[in-house]
C-alpha cells in the first residue's frame, strides 16, 4: 500500500478523534465514503493501527494466507469454500488467485458483514451471513474441491453437535473450529482438500475427538505447519498450525515451520508437495502422525538431543533407569510414603526437583515419585540433573498445553533419561559430594558475612578467614563470557586507575550501558512481532512518560525504565505462555530468559540510576571518603550482577553477520563473535533458516536456528579518528543527528552522523 494512502487514512482517523471515539468501522465508513479502496491491503493496515476493538476476528498473517492458498492451487479447484471467512484475509486473496467457478464464504459477526459491503476484492464470492458450521451440517448435498479457512481460536459451541460419521450420527463435543475442519472434510469431493489454521490441542487423541472421527470417515492430517507462538498478536499468542486433511490412510505428517522468508517458504512449500525431508527441519520432515503433538514439540526434542551431545549425555530407556512412577491418586493427595531411592518429580518444568517432599511448597499436589535403581543412578544425582538448564529443556520436551504446560505421565513413561557417559554411581557420588562442598561454602560465606557485620572491629581475623575461601579470583575469566559492549567497559573498570570519583564514574558508565542493552534486548524481541508491539507500546509510553524519559533524548533512566516494563511483562509470560517468549528471544534456554527477566537485575540498575543522579553531575565537591564509598557501593553491585548472569551468554553469544552463502540448507554465515574484551574478534560459521541483514548486530542460541536482531541503538563501529572497532551506545537526536557515546573508548568518545538506521527505528517504535 502507497505511503500516500497510509496518510490519508491517517487523517481521517485525526479527523475522526476530533469528533468521536476512533473505532474500526468508522474509519472504514469514512475511509469508503472519502473514496479510500477497503481491501485486503489497506483493511489490514487500517486494523493493525487501530485494533479491532473487541471484535472476534482475526488478522491473518500474509506468509499464512499465501501459503494455504499455495497448496490448494496445487490441485486447480473450481469449488472452494471458506465456512469462516472472518474479514476476508483469507477469501479474497484466494478467490482471486485461484479463480474457482465457485467460492462460498460465510461470516457470522456484523461487523465481518459490513466490512465484506465495503470490500473492493471480493468480487466473484458468494458471501453469506451465517454460521457456516451450521449450513455444513444441515447441507448435506454441497460439495467442494477445497475448503479454506482460519476460524477463531478456542471458541467452544453450545453442548455437543451431531455429525453423520459413516451413516450414524455421532455427538461431538470440541473447539469450534475444530468441529469446523470436520464437517468441512465431510463435504470434499473424492480428491478434495481441506486447509484448516487450528490450535495445537488439534491433535490431542481424545475418545470421540475430532482428530479419530476424521480417521473414522478415511481422512487423514497428512501436514502440519507450523505458524509460530505471537503470529496472531494480539488476539492471541498460541502456537498454531495450517494443517491439511484429505482422504487418506497416511500414518506420516509432513511438518515444519512457515517463515516470513520467502526462500524458506518456497522450500517448505515443494517439499510438502513433494512430502520429502528438507534440508532442516524447519523446511519439512515426516513425522509419524500417532506422536505427533506439534513442530515446536518435535524441535525441543531434537534440541535435547544436540544439547545431550554438547554435554557428553547418553539416554537410558526409563525402564532401565527407574523401577516405579507414582502419580497422585486422588485430589485429596496428601504426599507420598517416603521410600529410598526416591526422586519427585514436579510436572511443570519450572519447579525443582528434589529428593525431600518437605522441599516442595505445600499446595504443590502436581508431582511424580520416581523409584531409581540405585545401581545405575542416584536419587541426588538424578535430582540435581533435573534441575540444570538440560533438565529443564528435558522437561519441557515431555510437557503438552498451551497455557500452564505440564508433563503427563504417559510421556514421562515413554521416555529415555540422560545421563552422563561413563559416569558410575562412584563418579555420580563425588558429583554430590562436590556439590556438597560448593553448598558448605556458601553456607560459610553467610556466616562470615554475619559475623563481619556483628563485629565489623575483627576485619582483620575475617580477612584470614576469606583468603581461605577465595584463593583464585576468576572475575577476568567471568568478564570474557559477556558480550562485547558491557565487557569492554568492565575491563576498563577493572584495568584502569585514578581517583575514587573517576572509578566510580567509569563504573556508573557499566551500569547505563548495561541498562541499554538489556532495553534494546527487550525492546528487539518485542517490536519484530508487530501486533506484540502494538499491544505493548501505549503501556511502555506511559510509563515513559510517568518518568519523565523518552527515547528521543534517552539517559540512564530511560532504559531502566524499559528494563522495569519489559522484565516484568515477560516474567509473566513466560510462566503462562512459554511458546512465545522462546519464539519472541528466539532461545528455549528458561535459565538465559529467568536472568534477562530478573528482578533483582532491574532494582540494581534502579539503585545505582539514583547513585548516578545523586552523585554525577549533579554536586558540587565531593570528599575522597564519601567518593571511595560510592565506589565500593558500585563494586558490589557489579558483584551482584555478576553472581545474577552467571555465564548464561555463553549460550546468547553476540554476532555480527559478515559473508552470507545460501545452501540448500538455508544461510550460511561467516560472522564476528562480538563477546570478551578483545579485538579483533575471531569468526566462525552459523548456519541459519532466515537471512540476516548485514551490518546488524543478533543474538543467537544454539537451540535456535533463527537470530534475534537487535535494533541498531548498540552499534560496532570503526572510529572516526583511529578507525579501531569501538562499541557506542545511541544518546540522543536533535537538530545535529543521532548521537552515539562510547563508555570506555576515549579516543573517540563520541560519534554525531545522520544513521539513518536509527531514524528508521525512533519511528517503528512510536517516537516522532
Amino acid at each position: 500500500m502507497s505511503t500516500n494512502i497510509e496518510q490519508q487514512i491517517w487523517e481521517i482517523a485525526d479527523r475522526m478523534r476530533s469528533e468521536s471515539p476512533i473505532t474500526p468501522s468508522g474509519i472504514i465508513e469514512l475511509c469508503y465514503k472519502d473514496g479510500i479502496e477497503i481491501n485486503s491491503v489497506s483493511l489490514r493496515f487500517i486494523l493493525s493501527r487501530f485494533g479491532l476493538k473487541g471484535e472476534d476476528e482475526l488478522l491473518v498473517p500474509f506468509e499464512v494466507t499465501r501459503f494455504m492458498i499455495r497448496i490448494a492451487e496445487a490441485r486447480s479447484p473450481q469449488r472452494v469454500l471458506d465456512p469462516s471467512a472472518g474479514l476476508g484475509f483469507v477469501a479474497s486473496p484466494a478467490n482471486a488467485i485461484l479463480k474457482p467457478e465457485v467460492f462460498d464464504a460465510y461470516a457470522k459477526s456484523q461487523f465481518a458483514a459490513n466490512v465484506w459491503a465495503r470490500l473492493s476484492n471480493a468480487q466473484g464470492i458468494n458471501f453469506n451471513f451465517g454460521d457456516g458450521l451450521a449450513s455444513l451440517v444441515d447441507d448435506q448435498d454441497a460439495r467442494y474441491d477445497a475448503i479454506l479457512s482460519c476460524p477463531p481460536f478456542g471458541m467452544n459451541t453450545r453442548g455437543p453437535q451431531e455429525v453423520p460419521i459413516n451413516g450414524q450420527l455421532r455427538q461431538v463435543r470440541a473447539e469450534y473450529a475444530h468441529l469446523l475442519a470436520l464437517a468441512s472434510c465431510l463435504r470434499l469431493r473424492e480428491n478434495g482438500i481441506a486447509v484448516f489454521v487450528v490450535t495445537n490441542s488439534f491433535f490431542l487423541d481424545r475418545k470421540n475427538g475430532v482428530k479419530r472421527l476424521l480417521a473414522e470417515a478415511g481422512f487423514s492430517v497428512t501436514a502440519a505447519i507450523e505458524v509460530a507462538a505471537g503470529s496472531f498478536a494480539p488476539r492471541t499468542n498460541i502456537p498454531t498450525h495450517i494443517v491439511t486433511i484429505e482422504k487418506s490412510q497416511s500414518e506420516q505428517i509432513f511438518t515444519g515451520r512457515i517463515s516470513q522468508d520467502n526462500t524458506h517458504n518456497q522450500a517448505l512449500f515443494e517439499n510438502l508437495i513433494k512430502r520429502k525431508h528438507g534440508k532442516t527441519p524447519e523446511q519439512g520432515l515426516l513425522v509419524e502422525g500417532d506422536r505427533f503433538r506439534g513442530f515446536h514439540a518435535d524441535e525441543l526434542s531434537r534440541n535435547l538431543i544436540r544439547a545431550a551431545k554438547r554435554q557428553g549425555l547418553v539416554p537410558h530407556s526409563i525402564d532401565d533407569v527407574v523401577l516405579e512412577v507414582h502419580t497422585p491418586t486422588s485430589t485429596s493427595f496428601e504426599g507420598y510414603e517416603d521410600q529410598p531411592n526416591a526422586v519427585y518429580l514436579p510436572q511443570m518444568a519450572t519447579m525443582q526437583a528434589t529428593t525431600c517432599q518437605p522441599d516442595f511448597p505445600e499446595k504443590l499436589k502436581y508431582y511424580f515419585q520416581l523409584i531409581v535403581d540405585p545401581s545405575i543412578v542416584s536419587a541426588d544425582f538424578l535430582a540435581g540433573l533435573f534441575n540444570t538448564a538440560f533438565g529443564q529443556l528435558w522437561r519441557g520436551s515431555l510437557s503438552s498445553g498451551s497455557t500452564m504446560a505440564r508433563m503427563p505421565k504417559s510421556a514421562l513413561e515413554a521416555a529415555d533419561i540422560y545421563l552422563p557417559e561413563d559416569c558410575g554411581i562412584e563418579l555420580q557420588q563425588e558429583v554430590i559430594e562436590c556439590q556438597d562442598r560448593l553448598s558448605l561454602l556458601t553456607v560459610e560465606i553467610r556466616e562470615l558475612e554475619t559475623r563481619l557485620w556483628q563485629r565489623p572491629a575483627a576485619v582483620k581475623a575475617l580477612e584470614k578467614q576469606v583468603n581461605t575461601i577465595n584463593r583464585e579470583d576468576r572475575y577476568e575469566d567471568w568478564v570474557e563470557t559477556l558480550p562485547f559492549p558491557l565487557a569492554s567497559i568492565l575491563w576498563s573498570c577493572h584495568t584502569q586507575t585514578g581517583s575514587s570519583k573517576e572509578q566510580y564514574e567509569r563504573k556508573l558508565h557499566f551500569f547505563e550501558a548495561l541498562a541499554e542493552f538489556i532495553g534494546v534486548v527487550h525492546m528487539s524481541a518485542y517490536s519484530a512481532n508487530e501486533g506484540l508491539w502494538q499491544d505493548s507500546q501505549k503501556q511502555l509510553n506511559a510509563a515513559l512518560d510517568q518518568g519523565k524519559v523518552s527515547l528521543e533524548r534517552a539517559t540512564f533512566g530511560t532504559w531502566a525504565i524499559i528494563a522495569g516494563f519489559f522484565g516484568k511483562k515477560s516474567r509473566g509470560l513466560l510462566a503462562k505462555e512459554a511458546d512465545l517468549v522462546f519464539e519472541l528471544y528466539k532461545t528455549s534456554s528458561r535459565e538465559l530468559l529467568q536472568t534477562l527477566f530478573s528482578k533483582k537485575l532491574v532494582t540494581i540498575l534502579q539503585e545505582v540510576n539514583n547513585v548516578r543522579n545523586n552523585f554525577s553531575g549533579h554536586v558540587g565537591a565531593m570528599s575522597d571518603r564519601d567518593a571511595a564509598q560510592v565506589n565500593d557501593s558500585l563494586k558490589s553491585k557489579i558483584q551482584a550482577v555478576r553472581e545474577i548472569f552467571g555465564i548464561v551468554w555463553e549460550d546468547f553469544r553476540l554476532i555480527l553477520p559478515e559473508d552470507c552463502r545460501f545452501t540448500d540448507a538455508g544461510f550460511e554465515y561467516k560472522a564476528k563473535i562480538i563477546t570478551g574484551t578483545r579485538t579483533p574478534f575471531r569468526s566462525d560459521t552459523f548456519h541459519t533458516t532466515e537471512p540476516m541483514k548485514d551490518g546488524s548486530l543478533y543474538l543467537i542460541s544454539p537451540d535456535h536456528t533463527r537470530g534475534l536482531k537487535l535494533l541498531p541503538f548498540v552499534k560496532v563501529l570503526p572510529s572516526p579518528k583511529t578507525e579501531e572497532n569501538a562499541c557506542y551506545f545511541y544518546n540522543r537526536r536533535d537538530a545535529q543527528g543521532v548521537r552515539f557515546l562510547s563508555y570506555y573508548f576515549e579516543g573517540d568518545a563520541e560519534v554525531i552522523g545522520e544513521f539513518g538506521d536509527v531514524a528508521s527505528a525512533l519511528v517503528k517504535l512510536g517516537t516522532p
